[in-house]
């Protein structure tokens, strides 16, 4: 049984299964051999696409040259006859037709040799860009790399010969799970609202094993970590009313953190109408409002405004 190199010697567990036979030991035998990125029969593949990707970049660098060429000679053509012109007779009509002939046929070698040269030239380019990118592949695939692995040598003892089954279980590394939750407000048929919450696992591995048609079993713990349970301490909580002097004076130093606000000062009618602070705060959004200032309710109570809805947030200027 070959696993990968993540196998975890301490932690494999083998067991047979519904036999009558008994595992007298087993161990983990290791293996490192070296091995190319891709396959024989890939890399075959990318060296006969990189030997059409050179012969053609060959081929067309050859007719590239000879398009030059011939746009050379129809070019020494034509400054031969715009120099031997000046110095011929007088021609008769017959012979001027027969020159401006062959002057046009000169210009339109010229022109289609031009025309051609910038075709094969980019086609020379993407002949190059398509060879550099077979050769990067086929020295990809050839790059060689040390392959570990590991293998489960197990001794079993059986009273007959027999086909058993066995389990080996293991722990490996590069294994992850995490949960996802999603959340749902529906409408029963009563007219009522429920949420239902429905949780599922997301399991990603890189352990380099094929995981196809496995059970998974997902747990919070972590096996790597110890876990014992947290100490239990009595924490006996009393209450005071404070004194006059605490009432009168607000000590800062005495606070363990001060918390800064990040909203501008209040303006003179934004201030509640009070001349100190009571001992107990109501926080509403970016305002310090004390109890009584607040609109009385029905019951007569201090209240929120009518806007105000139940959610977490933080609120800055508020301080217990």
């Amino acid at each position: 049984m070959y696993k990968r190199q993540l196998l975890d010697d301490a932690s494999v567990v083998v067991q047979v299964i519904g036999q009558k036979a008994r595992v007298l030991g087993s161990r983990v035998l290791r293996h490192k051999r070296s091995a190319t990125a891709l396959p024989s029969h890939e890399l075959e593949e990318l060296e006969k696409a990189a030997q059409q990707a050179q012969q053609e970049h060959k081929r067309l660098l050859q007719a590239l040259d000879r398009v030059q060429r011939n746009r050379q000679r129809s070019s020494a053509w034509l400054d031969l006859w715009s120099r031997a012109l000046p110095r011929a007779p007088q021609p008769s009509p017959q012979t001027l037709e027969d020159w401006k002939a062959a002057i046009e046929k000169i210009e339109a070698q010229m022109t289609e040799a031009l025309d051609r040269t910038s075709e094969l030239g980019r086609a020379l380019q993407q002949a190059k860009r398509a060879e550099k990118q077979a050769n990067l592949r086929l020295e990809a695939g050839k790059r060689v790399s040390p392959d570990y692995r590991a293998a489960l040598e197990v001794q079993i003892e059986s009273p007959a010969d027999q086909t058993i089954e066995i389990e080996a279980r293991y722990r490996t590394a590069c294994a992850l799970w995490r949960p996802e939750h999603l959340a749902r407000l529906q409408t029963t048929p009563e007219g009522e609202l429920e949420v239902e919450v429905q949780t599922v696992a997301t399991a990603w591995q890189a352990t380099g094993e094929v995981w196809e048609g496995v059970r998974c079993k997902f747990s919070t713990a972590r096996p790597a970590h110890a876990a014992s349970p947290p100490l239990l301490s009595e924490d006996l909580l009393v209450s005071r009313r404070k004194t006059e002097q605490e009432r009168k004076y607000v000590r800062v130093e005495q606070r363990d953190e001060q918390a800064e606000p990040d909203h501008p000062p209040l303006k003179a009618a934004d201030r509640p109408l009070v001349e100190h602070l009571p001992d107990v705060d109501v926080c509403l959004g970016h305002r310090r409002i004390p109890p009584d200032a607040a609109a009385p309710g029905p019951s007569g109570k201090g209240s929120p405004p009518a806007a105000s809805r139940p959610r977490q947030r933080e609120a800055p200027g508020c301080q217990q």
